[in-house]
Protein backbone atom coordinates (compact mmCIF):
# COMPACT_ATOMS: atom_id res chain seq x y z
CA UNK A 1 0.00 0.00 0.00
CA UNK A 2 2.87 2.63 0.66
CA UNK A 3 4.33 1.52 -2.58
CA UNK A 4 1.14 2.65 -4.16
CA UNK A 5 1.27 6.18 -2.43
CA UNK A 6 4.72 6.54 -3.30
CA UNK A 7 4.35 6.20 -6.82
CA UNK A 8 0.78 8.13 -6.98
CA UNK A 9 2.41 11.18 -5.50
CA UNK A 10 5.25 10.59 -8.26
CA UNK A 11 2.84 10.57 -10.67
CA UNK A 12 1.08 13.49 -9.00
CA UNK A 13 3.93 15.36 -9.50
CA UNK A 14 4.95 14.46 -12.90
CA UNK A 15 1.64 15.70 -14.03
CA UNK A 16 1.54 19.45 -12.11
CA UNK A 17 5.24 19.82 -13.62
CA UNK A 18 3.83 18.98 -17.14
CA UNK A 19 1.18 21.45 -16.67
CA UNK A 20 3.02 24.32 -14.83
CA UNK A 21 5.50 24.01 -18.14
CA UNK A 22 2.52 24.39 -20.78
CA UNK A 23 0.67 26.87 -18.71
CA UNK A 24 4.36 29.16 -18.93
CA UNK A 25 3.97 27.71 -22.78
CA UNK A 26 0.69 29.50 -23.35
CA UNK A 27 1.47 32.64 -20.80
CA UNK A 28 4.73 33.58 -23.02
CA UNK A 29 3.30 33.20 -26.41
CA UNK A 30 0.49 35.17 -25.27
CA UNK A 31 2.07 37.76 -24.45
CA UNK A 32 3.83 38.36 -27.70
CA UNK A 33 2.67 38.10 -31.53
CA UNK A 34 6.24 38.13 -33.14
CA UNK A 35 6.63 34.96 -35.05
CA UNK A 36 10.37 33.98 -34.63
CA UNK A 37 9.66 34.79 -30.99
CA UNK A 38 6.74 31.97 -30.54
CA UNK A 39 8.73 29.81 -31.88
CA UNK A 40 11.67 30.11 -29.89
CA UNK A 41 9.35 29.96 -26.88
CA UNK A 42 7.48 26.64 -28.33
CA UNK A 43 11.44 25.06 -29.15
CA UNK A 44 12.12 26.08 -25.54
CA UNK A 45 8.90 24.69 -23.97
CA UNK A 46 8.89 21.60 -25.68
CA UNK A 47 12.57 20.91 -24.61
CA UNK A 48 12.13 21.39 -20.97
CA UNK A 49 8.31 19.31 -21.08
CA UNK A 50 10.43 16.18 -22.49
CA UNK A 51 13.28 16.54 -21.29
CA UNK A 52 15.52 16.50 -24.20
CA UNK A 53 19.01 18.08 -24.38
CA UNK A 54 18.12 20.05 -27.79
CA UNK A 55 14.90 20.93 -29.84
CA UNK A 56 14.76 22.47 -33.46
CA UNK A 57 11.79 23.93 -35.19
CA UNK A 58 11.84 23.95 -39.24
CA UNK A 59 9.22 25.19 -41.31
CA UNK A 60 8.02 24.61 -44.67
CA UNK A 61 8.72 27.47 -47.35
CA UNK A 62 7.38 25.38 -49.50
CA UNK A 63 6.07 21.35 -50.11
CA UNK A 64 9.84 20.40 -49.74
CA UNK A 65 11.86 23.48 -48.42
CA UNK A 66 12.32 23.40 -44.88
CA UNK A 67 14.19 26.60 -42.93
CA UNK A 68 15.10 26.61 -39.13
CA UNK A 69 12.61 28.58 -37.34
CA UNK A 70 14.15 28.18 -34.06
CA UNK A 71 16.63 26.48 -32.12
CA UNK A 72 17.13 24.94 -28.60
CA UNK A 73 20.56 25.99 -27.11
CA UNK A 74 20.62 28.73 -30.08
CA UNK A 75 22.46 27.19 -33.33
CA UNK A 76 26.45 28.00 -33.27
CA UNK A 77 27.31 30.15 -36.02
CA UNK A 78 30.11 28.10 -36.97
CA UNK A 79 27.40 25.18 -38.34
CA UNK A 80 27.04 25.11 -41.82
CA UNK A 81 24.09 26.12 -43.90
CA UNK A 82 22.46 22.50 -43.83
CA UNK A 83 21.29 23.29 -40.34
CA UNK A 84 19.50 26.47 -41.45
CA UNK A 85 18.18 25.06 -44.40
CA UNK A 86 17.02 21.79 -46.14
CA UNK A 87 14.69 19.36 -48.36
CA UNK A 88 12.37 16.99 -47.36
CA UNK A 89 13.72 14.32 -49.53
CA UNK A 90 17.42 14.65 -48.35
CA UNK A 91 15.85 13.92 -45.08
CA UNK A 92 13.46 10.89 -45.30
CA UNK A 93 12.49 11.13 -41.27
CA UNK A 94 11.39 14.38 -41.16
CA UNK A 95 9.69 13.73 -44.93
CA UNK A 96 8.05 10.69 -43.42
CA UNK A 97 6.44 12.62 -40.31
CA UNK A 98 5.64 15.29 -42.61
CA UNK A 99 3.70 12.98 -44.94
CA UNK A 100 1.89 11.06 -42.63
CA UNK A 101 1.66 13.20 -40.03
CA UNK A 102 2.64 11.25 -37.27
CA UNK A 103 5.38 11.60 -34.53
CA UNK A 104 8.76 9.83 -36.18
CA UNK A 105 11.46 8.08 -33.72
CA UNK A 106 15.16 7.22 -34.28
CA UNK A 107 15.74 5.16 -30.52
CA UNK A 108 19.39 4.99 -31.74
CA UNK A 109 21.50 6.40 -34.47
CA UNK A 110 23.97 4.24 -34.18
CA UNK A 111 21.69 1.05 -35.33
CA UNK A 112 19.16 3.62 -37.86
CA UNK A 113 19.51 3.25 -41.64
CA UNK A 114 20.01 7.23 -41.94
CA UNK A 115 20.00 9.17 -45.12
CA UNK A 116 23.66 10.90 -46.64
CA UNK A 117 21.99 14.35 -45.08
CA UNK A 118 21.03 12.92 -41.90
CA UNK A 119 24.26 10.85 -40.59
CA UNK A 120 26.16 14.63 -41.91
CA UNK A 121 23.89 16.15 -39.31
CA UNK A 122 23.68 13.39 -37.11
CA UNK A 123 27.54 13.64 -37.10
CA UNK A 124 27.89 17.33 -36.06
CA UNK A 125 25.08 17.57 -33.80
CA UNK A 126 26.33 13.86 -31.92
CA UNK A 127 22.73 13.07 -31.55
CA UNK A 128 21.95 9.69 -30.27
CA UNK A 129 18.03 9.99 -29.99
CA UNK A 130 15.90 11.98 -32.38
CA UNK A 131 11.65 12.07 -31.84
CA UNK A 132 10.03 13.94 -34.85
CA UNK A 133 6.57 15.84 -34.13
CA UNK A 134 4.96 17.34 -36.79
CA UNK A 135 2.82 20.75 -36.88
CA UNK A 136 -0.41 20.14 -38.29
CA UNK A 137 -2.91 22.51 -38.63
CA UNK A 138 -6.27 21.38 -39.58
CA UNK A 139 -5.55 18.89 -42.64
CA UNK A 140 -2.20 20.12 -43.34
CA UNK A 141 1.96 19.71 -42.02
CA UNK A 142 3.32 23.04 -41.61
CA UNK A 143 6.75 22.13 -39.77
CA UNK A 144 8.16 19.77 -38.17
CA UNK A 145 9.36 19.70 -34.15
CA UNK A 146 12.92 17.94 -33.58
CA UNK A 147 13.76 16.86 -29.95
CA UNK A 148 17.46 15.30 -29.59
CA UNK A 149 19.23 13.61 -26.90
CA UNK A 150 23.33 13.99 -26.97
CA UNK A 151 26.00 11.09 -25.65
CA UNK A 152 23.06 8.34 -24.76
CA UNK A 153 19.87 7.20 -26.45
CA UNK A 154 16.36 7.41 -24.81
CA UNK A 155 13.72 5.58 -24.72
CA UNK A 156 10.34 6.90 -25.18
CA UNK A 157 6.76 4.92 -24.05
CA UNK A 158 3.89 5.47 -26.55
CA UNK A 159 1.97 7.66 -24.07
CA UNK A 160 4.83 10.54 -23.76
CA UNK A 161 4.71 10.12 -27.67
CA UNK A 162 0.81 10.69 -28.14
CA UNK A 163 1.07 13.35 -25.38
CA UNK A 164 4.35 15.34 -27.17
CA UNK A 165 2.08 15.29 -30.45
CA UNK A 166 -0.73 16.42 -28.77
CA UNK A 167 0.38 19.58 -27.36
CA UNK A 168 2.18 19.85 -30.77
CA UNK A 169 -1.22 20.25 -32.04
CA UNK A 170 -2.04 22.58 -29.89
CA UNK A 171 1.12 24.72 -30.55
CA UNK A 172 0.11 24.51 -34.00
CA UNK A 173 -2.72 27.14 -34.20
CA UNK A 174 -0.59 29.99 -32.39
CA UNK A 175 2.36 29.06 -34.76
CA UNK A 176 -0.47 29.69 -37.87
CA UNK A 177 -1.87 32.67 -35.91
CA UNK A 178 1.36 34.21 -35.64
CA UNK A 179 2.30 33.75 -39.19
CA UNK A 180 -0.79 35.37 -40.51
CA UNK A 181 -0.02 37.99 -37.96
CA UNK A 182 3.39 38.41 -39.79
CA UNK A 183 2.26 38.26 -43.52
CA UNK A 184 0.07 40.98 -42.79
CA UNK A 185 2.14 43.17 -41.13
CA UNK A 186 4.26 42.39 -43.83
CA UNK A 187 1.07 42.77 -46.78
CA UNK A 188 0.95 46.62 -44.80
CA UNK A 189 4.53 47.45 -44.44
CA UNK A 190 4.41 46.27 -48.65
CA UNK A 191 1.29 49.08 -48.72
CA UNK A 192 2.77 51.74 -47.10
CA UNK A 193 5.71 51.89 -49.05
CA UNK A 194 3.46 51.60 -52.44
CA UNK A 195 1.69 54.73 -51.01
CA UNK A 196 4.55 56.60 -49.94
CA UNK A 197 6.09 55.91 -53.35
CA UNK A 198 3.30 57.36 -55.33
CA UNK A 199 2.81 60.03 -53.45
CA UNK A 200 6.53 61.12 -54.03
CA UNK A 201 6.08 60.81 -57.69
CA UNK A 202 2.81 62.54 -57.49
CA UNK A 203 4.14 65.79 -55.46
CA UNK A 204 7.13 65.47 -58.48
CA UNK A 205 5.03 65.43 -61.15
CA UNK A 206 2.71 68.36 -58.96
CA UNK A 207 6.05 70.05 -58.43
CA UNK A 208 7.05 70.03 -62.01
CA UNK A 209 3.85 71.20 -63.83
CA UNK A 210 4.07 73.92 -61.94
CA UNK A 211 7.18 75.13 -62.64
Amino acid sequence: MKNSFINLDAENAQNFRKLSIITKISQNIIKTLDYEQILQIICDGMSELLEIERAAIYMLKSETELYLGAATPPLDPKLPDIFRKAYTFDHPHIETSIKKQKPVLISDTNTEELSPAEKEIIKLSDSQSLLFFPFIRETKAIGVLILGTCQKSKKYTEVQIEFGQTVANQLSVAIQNAQLHNDLRKHSDNLERLVAERTHELEAANEEYKA
